[in-house]
C-alpha cells in the first residue's frame, strides 16, 4: 500500500448517501486512509452506501474504477450519567441545536453563566456579566445555524448573543422598569432572529408583558408592550419561533373568565394579539407553544380542567380550538413539540388516575389530528411528575420524567418511533438520592440530551 496524493482527492472522491440524501461532510487524507466526517452523523438505524473514485497514490497509481460498499448505523442507546462541569442553584435551562450542540443557561449563587457542549470539543463555559447585581432568572434559546441568544434579568433585562463564528458577545441592557421579584422570562431564536418576552408588574398596576425583538441588521428593538395596557392581569408569555424567523408568544389573561391569548410576529413585524379558545364559560390558562420549520405552531394549554389545542397555520392564521384530553382528574406540568417538518407532535403532561399521577401523552399528526391520549409510564410504585418532551426533524423523539419508586424519584425516559411510545427505562442509576427535574433535547437526527439535577450536582445523559 501506498500513501495517498491529498492532490487527488476532490469533494467528490467520497459520495456517502443513505437512499437518494447524500451526506454532507468533510473528507481527510492522512498516509496511506481516507476519512470521511460526516457534518451531521448518520441518522440512527440506517444503511449508508459508500462510493470512492479517482483516488491516486503519491506514485500515480490510479484507483481505476469506482468503488462502492455499504454499512448499517446502529440504533441509539443511553451512554450513562455524567457530571457536568457546572455549579447551579437549580436546574439550567437548555437549548439544542439540529446538528447536537448544546447550550445551557444557569445561577450559580448570584451569578448567571452560559456553557456550550460541541459534540466535538465537549463543553466551555462563560460567565453572562458581572454587574454586582444578583442573577435572579436565565433563558436560553438557539437557532439551525447554531446562533444562540442568553437573556436573564439583573436588575433590567439583559441579553447576549452567540456566533458559531465569533463566539458571546457583548452584552445587551434591553432595560425593562418596574420589574418585581416573579418576573417571567422567556426567549426565542431562530435564523438569526430573537425575540424576549417578560411580564413586569408596575407598582399600583396590573402586571403586563413586554418584548424586544433582534434583527440581524439593525440590532434590538426598544422594550415594548406585547398587548395594550387595559387594567387586565396577564401572566406567564411562552415563545417559540420557526426557521423562517417567525415566533408566536402565548400568555394568559386574567378575567372572568381568564383567557388564552396568543401573538405572531412574521419577518414584517407583529400580528395583533388574539384570544385563541373560544369556551366563554372555563378557566383557561397560558399556552406552552411549538413551532415547525415553515412557521407553523401549536399552542396546547389547560383550560376548564382539560388539555386544549390550537394550531396556527403561516397560511390563514389560528384555526379553531379543541380539547384533546378530556377526564376527571385535571391535568397539570403539560409540554409540547413538533417536528420542524411539520408533519407530526406530541403533548405531554401528568395525571392523575386517583391512585396515582401518571405521565400521559395525545400525539398528533398534519392528516389525522390528535389522538386520544394514552399513559407512557410504566411504573405503579409512585407518583410520576415533571414531564419534558423533545422530537427530532420527522417527529421521533424522546420523553423524560421524574418517576418515584417508592423511597426516591427516578429519572425514566420514553422514545418515540413512528408514532408508537416504546417502553420506559430509567436512564439514571443513583439509588441513594432523589432526581429533582429534568430537561431534554433532540437533534435532526434523533439524538438526545438529557440534563438533571442529583445529590446537589447537575448531570447529562446522551442517547448518541
Amino acid at each position: 500500500s501506498e500513501n495517498v496524493d491529498p492532490l487527488s482527492v476532490g469533494s467528490s472522491s467520497v459520495l456517502v448517501a443513505s437512499g437518494p440524501v447524500e451526506i454532507e461532510g468533510t473528507i481527510l487524507v492522512s498516509g496511506e486512509t481516507l476519512t470521511f466526517e460526516p457534518a451531521a452523523g448518520y441518522h440512527y438505524l440506517s444503511t449508508q452506501a459508500v462510493t470512492v473514485s479517482g483516488v491516486a497514490s503519491e506514485a500515480g497509481m490510479s484507483l481505476g474504477s469506482s468503488h462502492t460498499w455499504s454499512f448499517s448505523v446502529r440504533d441509539l442507546e443511553w451512554e450513562g450519567r455524567a457530571s457536568l462541569p457546572i455549579a447551579p442553584t437549580a436546574l439550567p435551562k437548555m437549548a439544542v441545536t439540529p446538528d447536537g450542540a448544546v447550550f445551557l443557561a444557569w445561577i450559580d449563587v448570584a451569578d448567571g453563566w452560559v456553557a456550550r457542549f460541541d459534540p466535538r470539543a465537549g463543553w466551555a463555559a462563560q460567565l453572562l456579566e458581572s454587574t454586582g447585581t444578583p442573577v435572579e432568572q436565565v433563558g436560553i434559546a438557539a437557532d439551525e445555524q447554531g446562533n444562540a441568544v442568553a437573556t436573564w434579568k439583573q436588575g433590567t433585562i439583559w441579553t447576549r448573543r452567540f456566533d458559531p463564528g465569533g463566539g458571546w458577545g457583548n452584552a445587551t441592557d434591553l432595560g425593562g422598569s418596574f420589574l418585581s421579584t416573579t418576573t417571567e422570562l422567556e426567549v426565542g431564536c431562530q435564523n438569526g432572529r430573537s425575540v424576549v418576552v417578560w411580564a413586569a408588574d408596575p407598582p399600583s398596576a396590573s402586571r403586563t408583558i413586554w418584548e424586544s425583538t433582534y434583527d440581524p441588521s439593525t440590532g434590538w428593538t426598544a422594550a415594548a408592550l406585547l398587548m395594550p395596557d387595559d387594567g387586565s392581569t396577564l401572566f406567564e408569555p411562552r415563545v417559540a419561533c420557526s426557521a423562517l424567523g417567525s415566533c408566536v408568544v402565548g400568555w394568559q389573561r386574567e378575567g372572568v373568565p381568564s383567557s388564552t391569548w396568543a401573538r405572531h410576529r412574521g419577518v414584517s413585524g407583529w400580528d395583533a394579539a388574539t384570544v385563541i379558545e373560544q369556551d366563554t364559560v372555563g378557566v383557561h390558562g397560558a399556552p406552552v407553544i411549538a413551532m415547525d420549520a415553515a412557521g407553523n405552531a401549536m399552542a396546547v394549554w389547560i383550560g376548564d380542567g382539560n388539555v386544549w389545542a390550537n394550531e396556527y397555520l403561516s397560511s390563514s392564521g389560528w384555526q379553531t380550538a379543541a380539547a384533546i384530553e378530556s377526564s376527571l382528574n385535571p391535568p397539570s406540568e403539560l409540554q409540547v413539540a413538533l417536528g420542524s417538518l411539520g408533519d407530526r407532535g406530541a403533548a405531554v403532561w401528568s395525571q392523575s388516575d386517583g391512585n396515582r399521577l401518571n405521565i400521559v401523552a395525545s400525539l398528533w399528526t398534519s392528516s389525522g389530528g390528535w389522538t386520544t391520549s394514552d399513559v407512557v409510564d410504566t411504573e405503579d410504585l409512585g407518583d410520576a411528575t415533571s414531564p419534558r418532551v423533545a422530537l427530532d426533524e420527522v417527529g421521533n423523539g424522546v420523553a423524560v420524567w421524574l418517576q418515584n419508586d417508592g423511597t426516591r424519584f427516578n429519572l425514566w425516559a420514553s422514545r418515540l418511533l413512528e408514532g408508537t411510545w416504546q417502553q420506559a427505562e430509567k436512564i439514571e442509576a443513583d439509588d441513594t438520592t432523589s432526581a429533582t427535574g429534568a430537561s431534554i433535547g433532540v437533534d435532526r437526527d434523533g439524538r438526545a440530551t438529557a440534563i438533571f439535577r442529583q445529590s446537589g450536582s447537575a448531570w447529562s445523559n446522551g442517547m448518541r
